[in-house]
């Protein structure tokens, strides 16, 4: 009896405790307790900072000693007695611009004839610091190569810039009698004596009619050339590397990349404010500041798995800008050739380097790791093969209002008008497009096989189309997957042995069609596994640098272990046009392609080596065989073809160094190309993610089966997840009315400019004249007679 007294007191005060517990708590979260340590003293705080962070774009703000300390002490000036003195010659000037040369050090001086804003592709403004003659020379030369000494099994590359293999010296000593009026240039002079013409040479003729510099640039230590063409343009200079004028016969030293101007736009620490541009993801800016002392590199249009890479960023376009004071100057560089075979290199202040500088790197051979069983074990390796694209690229320079991210974006959108690339196709009528993905079908391992799961029929594809268009919408785009008896997941290319009768999707065809609307298919025809039944793995699985076959092993949800290839390029296009016919007597509009559109590899085969320049001209064969493709990532090669941009990135990289997210792909796109967001049903952001679509232009798109998602929990589908009708249909369509209520204003029409007005304001302007504020915080927003509600928009029109 006592003991269940005892329990029953225990029960009593335990319940007691928690009631006060939970009344306390309550009380906190209710706001009756305003003490500054409560969560809502603390919230404004705590959504400052976030706003402030990486995930949004943030307002330049210097203040003026910053800016007066830049104009007065970090802006370059040379007078011409001082150009003279370094060895600079003025050689080619046009109207926009006049450019000085030093032909030993391969190094520029470009002057603005409007601003007089002085460029320079050396390190400016050097300490006495910098005082190792291996840094200085980096610093003070136009050109830089790796090497690899052959001999060396490691094959660890080593680098030499022009100075250094020419073994220069410099006047350390500002008091020397050479420096005499001079003697605050004494960083950058050295003794003319000391250039040795044996071990380093460049020659340079000159073409006034051309605006043009040929200059044969021979490090003849190494038996290493190879010649460079400096042109100057309206908007610039350009470099052309030819790449079969590039030799290296001493098979003991092997050139793997050329650096043109890696200074070039270079800031010193924290005195410049700037920003670095990259396109990595959607778009990022790093800004010039706090020492980060954190290096970058990537590989544009991703990773060579050829080669082993493994580099993070997704870098879609072949191209990076550097700011120098927003709304005063700016430069970006954009690669016309070889990107395919180009790495972005950046280097941040910190111990390393007193300096912020971005450069690319033409890769002329790359040091892979060979493979020899498969246990993974190999050695270093440099494949002797010289890449087959030429090496091109333009340094582009803007002003005034043009010198930002905004800027540079539009005026490259203007290059790829010109090119092409961009026409004016949108997905437009009224009202925005609406992307869905319908998934069909998927198979079940089952005792015996395989046994099919029926996710969505042709006439309950139809049902969910019907009812998106009685809700009002009636702009969208159908994509069908798992429509093959292959099933889904890890079963590319698909077999077109369609689920249901041909005149089942033939009417679901028609239906879509006489609306209007585009219907598609989903396939990939670069990527299968040993699932895929389609494919000969003797045939059509393709080999890497190693000369192994493109072979991961992988385990799905069961942990049964499978395998994942990539196929030869030429393959891909076999099978596709096997497809395109089949695709055609249906009526579909086309496919909807992914990793041919956003991957390439170098490949072995028949006793040769294929850089990815080769397998992009295939994929490039491939997409003139169809009239519409909807593409998922697409890179820039791709992009031509594209009749939509699927997936568009949400984010980036999200290295701590990375300071904003901008909307890069979007400024560039907005008014030619249609492009969707990944599918909103994972979404976890809430109302944050339909308002940065609002700020980016960027359109719906969701996964749906008219079953009940666990029905395909045990298929190699179970990682989408929630993709149930019922669950979203009511959910979509507010999302998209909510979304369409700002962009049906602006179809068909392209940025103009966008401005953060404060932490967490945002305001587009588009060519049409409309604006579109966007507010991120908690809070109204007032700014003269609008108000823009917290967490919501404001359109206003002209």
């Amino acid at each position: 009896m006592f003991k269940k007294i005892k329990i029953l007191i225990t029960i009593v005060i335990l319940i007691g405790m928690t009631s006060i517990v939970l009344v306390a708590m309550e009380t906190n979260y209710t706001g009756t307790n305003n003490s500054d340590n409560s969560v809502n003293g603390n919230f404004p705080f705590v959504e400052n900072k976030f706003l402030e962070s990486s995930r949004f774009t943030q307002k330049q703000e210097v203040s003026a000693e910053k800016i007066n300390e830049y104009k007065n002490n970090f802006q370059i000036e040379y007078t011409e007695d001082e150009l003279d003195f370094l060895g600079y010659q003025k050689v080619l000037e046009n109207s926009s611009y006049i450019l000085y040369f030093d032909n030993d050090s391969y190094s520029i001086i470009l002057i603005d004839r409007d601003t007089g804003f002085t460029w320079s592709s050396r390190a400016e403004f050097q300490d006495d610091d910098e005082s190792n003659d291996l840094i200085r020379n980096q610093m003070n030369s136009g050109i830089w190569i790796d090497y690899v000494n052959t001999k060396n099994q490691q094959f660890q590359p080593t680098r030499s810039s022009v100075y250094q293999s020419a073994s220069v010296k410099y006047y350390l000593d500002r008091d020397a009698e050479a420096l005499e009026g001079f003697e605050h240039l004494y960083r950058y002079k050295i003794n003319n004596t000391t250039y040795n013409k044996t071990l380093m040479e460049i020659k340079s003729t000159v073409d006034n009619q051309k605006n043009e510099i040929t200059s044969s640039v021979n490090y003849k230590a190494l038996n290493i050339s190879f010649e460079i063409k400096l042109t100057l343009g309206e908007d610039g200079i350009n470099v052309f590397i030819d790449k079969d004028k590039i030799q290296d016969d001493n098979p003991t030293f092997q050139l793997t990349n050329i650096y043109v101007f890696p200074y070039l736009a270079s800031a010193r620490q924290d005195k410049v404010p700037g920003y670095f541009m990259i396109p990595d993801g959607v778009g990022t800016l790093v800004r010039f500041g706090k020492v980060t002392a954190r290096d970058f590199l990537a590989k544009f249009y991703g990773n060579d798995l050829g080669y082993n890479d493994n580099y993070l960023p997704q870098l879609s376009l072949p191209i990076y800008g550097v700011v120098h004071m927003e709304n005063e100057n700016a430069m970006y560089a954009v690669i016309n050739e070889g990107a395919e075979v180009s790495l972005l290199e950046g280097i941040f202040y910190g111990q390393s380097s007193s300096y912020f500088r971005m450069n690319t790197r033409y890769a002329v051979r790359q040091v892979y790791f060979n493979v020899i069983d498969r246990a993974g074990n190999g050695y270093r390796q440099l494949l002797k093969q010289k890449a087959s694209s030429n090496f091109d690229i333009s340094f582009n320079f803007l002003k005034d209002d043009k010198a930002n991210y905004v800027g540079i974006a539009k005026e490259y959108q203007k290059t790829l008008i010109e090119n092409e690339i961009l026409t004016k196709r949108e997905v437009a009528n009224e009202n925005i497009p609406l992307n869905v993905e319908y998934l069909m079908s998927e198979r079940e391992k089952s005792f015996f096989g395989t046994k099919k799961i029926t996710m969505s029929t042709t006439s309950e594809v139809s049902k969910m189309y019907n009812f998106f268009k009685d809700s009002g919408i009636n702009n969208q785009i159908v994509n069908l997957k798992g429509y093959s008896k292959s099933g889904n997941m890890n079963t590319t290319p698909y077999k077109l042995n369609l689920i249901e009768s041909k005149s089942n999707f033939k009417s679901l065809v028609n239906e879509v069609q006489g609306d209007d609307n585009s219907i598609f298919l989903t396939n990939d025809y670069t990527r299968a596994t040993s699932e895929s039944k389609r494919i000969s793995y003797g045939k059509d699985v393709a080999r890497n640098t190693s000369k192994l076959r493109y072979n991961f092993e992988t385990k799905d949800i069961n942990n049964n272990i499978y395998d994942r290839y990539i196929l030869y390029p030429q393959s891909s296009l076999k099978y596709i046009n096997q497809d395109n016919k089949k695709l055609s007597n249906i009526g579909f509009d086309g496919w909807s392609l992914d990793s041919e559109t956003n991957r390439s590899q170098t490949v072995y085969q028949s006793g040769k080596y294929y850089d990815r320049n080769h397998s992009i001209n295939i994929y490039q064969e491939m997409f003139d065989t169809v009239d519409k493709i909807q593409m998922y990532q697409p890179n820039l090669y791709a992009l031509k073809h594209a009749y939509t941009y699927l997936d568009l990135p949400i984010t980036n990289s999200q290295y701590d160094y990375y300071s904003d997210l901008i909307p890069l792909i979007p400024l560039i796109l907005k008014g030619y190309i249609s492009y969707f967001t990944p599918v909103l049903n994972y979404n976890a952001l809430g109302r944050e993610r339909l308002l940065t679509m609002v700020d980016f232009g960027t359109n719906p798109s969701y996964i749906l089966t008219y079953s009940p998602t666990y029905k395909m929990r045990h298929t190699m589908s179970f990682i989408e997840y929630s993709t149930t009708f019922s669950d979203y249909q009511y959910d979509i369509v507010n999302e998209y009315n909510y979304v369409n209520n700002a962009l049906k204003h602006v179809i068909n029409t392209d940025f103009i400019n966008r401005e953060v007005i404060e932490t967490g304001v945002v305001l587009n302007t588009y060519s049409n004249g409309v604006k579109i504020y966007i507010n991120y915080t908690s809070s109204n927003f007032n700014l003269g007679n609008i108000t823009v509600n917290a967490n919501d928009y404001k359109v206003v029109l002209k």
